[in-house]
């Protein structure tokens, strides 16, 4: 029986293991930075989306556009006034990754709502002017005020309204605040409960569009 022919190879690497080990480490840095530019505008616009409608969704949301606010705060034109602070608010939620350098893992930072929400309590929106050419701040008081009572010696009673069947009325018993259910102070309004239970869904967008991105 022939013997079969054998021959050795040799291979002599001649970079050392930090070398190679580098070389690896760069090409998955850059997998990364390329998947995370890949994703991020997807991630950005749907993050804008799912904040938008769990704003939207809020009992206060519902509330200022046909419910017990619109008539309590005399906003007539509650359509217009949400629309524009909504375009101040989902604007601001902007993606930033960061893949400085050769890491092998990057930083997502999801940049959102201005925690002392001056940007959008600047919004022409967030007051309402009443007959008396005063300026009422109810966008302030839903996010701020809490139990705060906001107008002395009034309260709303009978008689007819810019935004309904009632207006505020002198009563000399205290004044008036904002109803209980929709009551907020800053870390804990209306607003900060719809990121809170967006959560999930927040992290659900992040995980899924990274995945999709480096397949």
């Amino acid at each position: 029986m022939a013997k079969k022919a054998t021959a050795e190879i040799s291979v002599k690497i001649r970079e050392s293991k930090a070398e190679v080990k580098m070389r690896i480490d760069k090409a998955i840095s850059k997998t990364l930075k390329k998947a995370a530019a890949k994703s991020k505008n997807q991630m950005q616009m749907q993050l804008r989306t799912i904040v938008s409608e769990a704003i939207k969704n809020s009992a206060t949301y519902q509330s200022i556009l046909n419910g017990r606010l619109k008539i309590e705060l005399g906003i007539p034109d509650g359509h217009n006034k949400l629309d524009d602070i909504m375009t101040e608010w989902i604007n601001s939620i902007v993606v930033d990754v960061n893949t400085s350098g050769m890491s092998k893992s990057f930083l997502i930072r999801v940049q959102g709502i201005d925690a002392s929400y001056r940007d959008v309590l600047g919004v022409s929106g967030a007051t309402q002017s009443t007959e008396k050419g005063e300026s009422l701040e109810w966008l302030r008081w839903l996010l701020l005020e809490g139990s705060n009572i906001i107008i002395m010696d009034f309260e709303i009673g009978d008689g007819q309204g810019r935004a309904g069947s009632n207006i505020m009325i002198e009563r000399r018993r205290g004044g008036w605040k904002v109803p209980e259910q929709f009551q907020g102070v800053a870390q804990d309004n209306f607003i900060t409960k719809a990121l809170r239970e967006s959560q999930s869904q927040i992290k659900a967008v992040i995980r899924n569009n990274f995945i999709k991105s480096v397949k």
